[in-house]
This record gives structure tokens, C-alpha cells and sequence, in this order.
């Protein structure tokens, strides 16, 4: 525990933005100078960041979505000058719109079902935007197991995907070479009825490449140490 230091954000609030700024540029950019950091992670963005967005004044939505392209901003430089790795988590949400509504080009671009729903990154656009590689976990109870996937839905360097994996007491296995029947991944797709979805979380990366739009490749299964690879990039 002596290579990880925590700092918590109790607030959700504008002062809550400033403090995560604040330690970003000050305290993180310190520990990045002395110590052999690789990796920071924010868990999670949008509790800090969701309640400012909770307005319908115009002036203040554009005031906090500069917020967020300053801190977007800062995390690639970070990235850029340290040769450090960023994951920011985020959630999902339902999706309402209708026809009339712009919110249906942000579905279409970043929305994935959830059974009959279709669940979408909070912060909108604004965040959206920003980021350069973006992961999707999803966890279903399974034959009386927990089987987790990871989707790749956005990266400059992979066309979008999906492994299994799984979570063990001796760290995370691949779902797609286990070879016991409870975890047979052939066995689980046949089950997809009885399957009970718990959870959604988005997880996304930044990084210092460049942002591109998500890929419109074909979806297609790949393995959990490629997904690694594209984290890596």
C-alpha cells in the first residue's frame, strides 16, 4: 500500500471541482515528479461533476463544460508529460428522447442497450467528447456466478469488441479459457434467458493521443489481454 495513495472528495459541489483540480496540479503532479506513478484513477467523475450539470441556465451549462474540458485537459497533460495512464469511471443512464430532440445523435453515437432500455454516459457531450478510449463493464449472474464483460466501444487503436472475464481470489481470469462447465462462455451465451443483468458502470480512459470519433467497425469478440493492449496505447 505504500506505492498507492488515496485522496477523497466528500462534496459534489463547485468546490468539489476546484479541490479535484487542485490536487491534480498540485499534490498528483508532485507524487508524479518523485515517485514511479503509473497509473491515476478517478472513481468517479460524474459524483463530482453530475449535480452542476443539474441546471437548465444555458450560461451555466457552457460555464461547466469548460470545467470539464479543463479537466480533461489536465489529465492529458499529466499523461503526456509523465508517461502515466488515466482511468476515469463513470455511470450510465436511461435515455430519454424524441424525434424533436438532439439527444437522439448522442444515442445513436454513444448509447448501448440494456435489455429493452438503451443506458448512456452521464455528462453528456461535453464528456463525451474528451475522452479517447472508452470501456463499458457489464456484470450478469450466471448459472450462480458472476461473469463480467468488457466492451471496447471507442479507441483509436481497436475496432470495437467484448471479453469475458472473470474475478477470483487470485486475481482476474480470462472467461473465454475457462474450462470448468460452470464458467463454459458457449454454455453461458445459450443461457442468454436467464440472464440478470445487475450492473452497468462506464469506465472510461484518457490518454494524450488523439480523439477520434467511436469506430464503426464491425463488433466483433476479442480477448480480454487485447483490450489490455489498446488500454496500454
Amino acid at each position: 500500500m505504500d506505492k498507492i495513495f488515496l485522496r477523497s472528495i466528500v462534496s459534489a459541489d463547485a468546490k468539489a471541482e476546484g479541490e479535484l483540480l487542485y490536487i491534480l496540479t498540485r499534490e498528483i503532479s508532485k507524487l508524479l515528479e518523485t515517485k514511479n506513478l503509473r497509473l491515476i484513477i478517478i472513481d468517479s467523475i460524474c459524483g463530482i461533476y453530475r449535480t452542476l450539470f443539474e441546471t437548465s441556465d444555458k450560461m451555466q451549462l457552457v460555464s461547466r463544460s469548460q470545467s470539464l474540458f479543463q479537466l480533461a485537459a489536465t489529465l492529458k497533460q499529466l499523461s503526456s508529460k509523465y508517461k502515466c495512464k488515466v482511468v476515469v469511471t463513470n455511470q450510465v443512464s436511461d435515455s430519454f428522447s424524441n424525434i424533436l430532440d438532439t439527444s437522439d445523435v448522442f444515442r445513436s453515437l454513444y448509447g448501448r442497450r440494456s435489455r429493452s432500455r438503451v443506458v448512456i454516459p452521464t455528462l453528456g457531450w461535453s464528456w463525451a467528447t474528451c475522452l479517447t478510449t472508452r470501456i463499458m463493464l457489464t456484470r450478469e449472474m450466471i448459472l450462480g456466478r458472476v461473469v463480467r464483460m468488457a466492451h471496447l466501444l471507442q479507441s483509436p487503436h481497436r475496432p470495437s469488441g467484448e471479453c469475458h472475464f472473470i474475478i477470483t481470489t487470485g486475481g482476474f481470469k480470462n472467461g473465454d479459457s475457462v474450462g470448468s462447465p460452470e464458467c463454459n462462455v458457449d454454455k453461458i451465451s445459450s443461457e442468454k434467458e436467464d440472464v440478470h443483468r445487475c450492473r452497468r458502470q462506464e469506465v472510461c480512459g484518457t490518454s494524450s493521443s488523439k480523439i477520434e470519433e467511436p469506430s464503426t467497425s464491425e463488433h466483433r469478440k476479442i480477448p480480454c489481454e487485447k483490450l489490455q493492449e489498446a488500454m496500454r496505447r
